[in-house]
């Protein structure tokens, strides 16, 4: 039927779905050029031709044999390929193995060979061994593998970086062509990888994934010759209870993704990451059971994300380019108790996150932070047991646009000064879920929040100092007192504070009356006030002379007043605002 067909360019030849297709020898015996799809899949096919692709030469579209019962495939099905550009999936089928000399006169690689969902339980090293490959796409999860043949990627050289060695372009498409080399999955049973699997190796710009099987071990110098990693090295969800020394010996940069997360690591190697200068992408440690790290780990690190541009065409001498990007180093969720002091003594954040939540750290060394400059990033403390923090250990650390989260944790008190040296624009500084009972007087003296929030809710305030937010400048932030204890609030506490679009939240509080004058100095635009759920009784007199609700809500509702000063709403400018007194007590 098709035995003239020479070629299926740019279209569609759709063969699927004809359970009792059988396919004769000469089927597609003059097909040489593949542009388009071919599509044989869901056919019930339990073995194919001989002779089915045997003049087939380049493959720049999609051959799709799978979701068959294929157990075994043509010895020389793709013998005449010399290039392929395009899909190969012979995915949902029951190989067990395929032939050695599959690709034998295959001479380049830049497409796609699907072998997921069969009953693999061996590759041949001998697959790929003449390939040029400049990127390709390997799949090869949800088989039956217990171990990997030694050697299997020693002559894939270039699988990751070929073009990244020759001279930069200004093509970053050109840069960046990936490989990737996918190897379980939920349904594998990989124990072990071999010596040298990857011993050729230097650039890493794809991905390669042996997550969710049950490794317990790596060969030591798997990674070893690799410099540079701009693609994924996913390693999680393993029963890795310690990583090589020698894992990572050559990394220098790292602008993709390492994750060891959800093993059951207890330490680290002390030279692990030794010549890692740069992390604009990843390093996930997350979910293991470290209880400690090494005080040198990170010696070597200057750069935690960068806030410089990329610039392929005008570049250093050093004929680097620059880049914008993220970085983040992801402890959390371990065992930790405390840190070593000066683990991250040289670390910058540009654009970078620190995660060190969910931990059991009690204590912080002091100047742990001395040198850490947070610009565009944040830090995680959050959900540890912190009951305390030294003094000063914020001092040095500048936050611009940046969040420092210590919620949910133990603290009772804070040192005077803490936050003296803090500015937070457009960032978060939040402290909620503790038990703090008071705040130091001008704790916020230096404090910038411009398009930022400062959460102090859910703590066991009584009392807050006269001069709490004196110098707290706040445009367009937010500041959260709901879920205290505050009996009664200082007179003039909020007589500095500048609100524009802004929220001043004071629910749930035991605020039985509020001072004279307290919010004259006050303007609401585009935010909220609410003092509901309280127990006030009654309100002074022009208590709100001075406040404007433009856009803006004012909640006093869930409070046991029973009647309200005359002219108490009179003076209360309201454009498009809102007003709540439900569920309260007047007559």
């Amino acid at each position: 039927m098709f035995s003239s067909l020479e070629q299926v360019t740019n279209g569609m030849l759709d063969l699927s779905y004809n359970e009792k297709m059988t396919l004769s020898n000469d089927i597609f015996s003059v097909l040489e050029k593949l542009e388009g799809t071919l599509d044989l899949s869901h056919n019930g096919l339990m073995t194919l031709p001989y002779n089915i692709s045997t003049s087939l030469r380049t493959i720049n579209g999609r051959y799709d044999l799978s979701h068959n019962k294929l157990t075994l495939l043509p010895e020389v099905m793709f013998v005449t390929v010399q290039i392929m550009r395009g899909i190969i999936d012979v995915s949902h089928n029951k190989l067990v193995s395929l032939p050695y000399g599959m690709f034998a006169s295959l001479k380049q690689i830049n497409g796609t060979v699907d072998l997921s969902y069969n009953n693999m339980i061996q590759l041949s090293y001998k697959l790929f061994a003449d390939v040029q490959i400049s990127a390709i796409t390997l799949d090869l999860r949800y088989n039956d593998w217990d171990i990997l043949p030694n050697g299997k990627f020693t002559s894939l050289e270039n699988v990751f970086g070929s073009v990244y060695k020759e001279k930069f372009s200004t093509s970053l498409e050109q840069r960046l062509l990936s490989s990737h080399v996918f190897v379980g999955d939920i349904h594998s049973d990989l124990t072990i990888l071999p010596d040298g699997l990857f011993n050729s190796l230097e650039e890493l710009l794809g991905t390669v994934v042996f997550k969710n099987n049950h490794m317990t071990a790596l060969p030591n110098g798997i990674f070893a010759k690799v410099w540079h990693i701009e693609g994924i090295v996913d390693i999680s969800q393993n029963d890795l209870v310690s990583l090589p020394d020698e894992i990572f010996t050559s990394l220098y940069e790292l602008r993709g993704v390492i994750t060891f997360s959800h093993n059951k690591l207890v330490k680290l190697p002390e030279g692990i990451f030794s010549l890692l200068k740069s992390v604009l992408g990843t390093i996930d440690l997350s979910y293991n059971q470290l209880i400690g790290l090494p005080e040198r780990i990170f010696t070597s690190l200057f750069q935690l994300g960068t806030d410089t541009t990329l610039d392929l065409d005008n570049m250093k001498s050093n004929n680097q380019p620059e880049y914008r990007n993220f970085g983040i180093l992801d402890l959390h969720g371990n065992k930790f108790t405390t840190l070593p002091y000066g683990i991250f003594n040289s670390v910058e954040l540009y654009h970078g996150k620190l995660y060190l939540h969910s931990n059991t750290l009690v204590s912080l060394p002091d100047g742990i932070f001395s040198s850490l400059k947070l610009h565009h990033g944040e830090v995680h403390l959050q959900h540890n047991e912190l009951i305390s923090l030294p003094d000063g250990i914020f001092n040095y650390i500048e936050i611009y646009y940046g969040k420092l989260y210590l919620y949910d944790n133990k603290l009772t008190s804070l040192p005077d000064g803490i936050f003296n040296s803090l500015e937070i624009y457009n960032g978060e500084l939040n402290l909620s879920q503790n038990r703090l009972t008071s705040l130091p007087d001008g704790i916020f003296n230096s404090v910038e929040l411009h398009y930022g929030n400062l959460h102090l809710n859910e703590n066991r305030l009584i009392s807050l100092p006269a001069g709490a937010f004196n110098s707290l400048k706040m445009y367009y932030g937010e500041v959260h007192l709901q879920h205290n204890k505050l009996t009664s609030l200082p007179d003039g506490i909020f007589n500095y504070l500048e609100m524009h679009y802004s929220i001043l939240v004071l629910h749930d509080n035991y605020l039985t009356s509020l001072p004279e004058g307290i919010f004259n100095s006050l303007e609401i635009y585009y935010g909220e006030l609410d003092l509901s759920n309280n127990r006030l009784t009654s309100l002074p007199d022009g208590i709100f002379n001075s406040v404007e609700l433009i856009w803006a809500g004012l909640r006093l509702n869930h409070n046991r007043l029973t009647s309200l000063p005359d002219g108490t709403l009179n003076s209360l400018k309201i454009y498009h605002g809102e007003v709540h007194l439900h569920n309260n007590e007047l007559i």
